[in-house]
């Protein structure tokens, strides 16, 4: 798939954290990691201290890899979306 920009976002990690997005199977940094939570993290501090129901750490993770995306220009995305059955 030459020339097209594939992300993917899975969990658990096995070895690092980092592995759970990934573009073209190269894992993000740390650093951009790190850039990407200060630039949310101020807006989950506001939202929790707003709403009864706090965000949760795979919502903020989604949050960070569907940023990474799009700053990236992924043309295609695999993406976990945590969904749970009741009971």
């Amino acid at each position: 798939m030459k020339g097209i920009r594939y992300g993917k976002f899975i969990s658990p990690h096995l070895i690092r954290y980092n592995e759970r997005i990934c573009i073209n199977n190269v894992q993000i940094t740390d650093e951009e990691i790190s850039t990407i939570l200060e630039k949310i993290s101020k807006k989950v501090d506001i939202y929790n201290s707003t709403h009864e129901m706090k965000v949760k750490e795979f919502e903020v993770i989604t949050t960070l890899a569907l940023i990474y995306f799009a700053e990236n220009g992924c043309d295609f995305v695999v993406l976990e979306t945590g969904l749970r059955r009741k009971g």
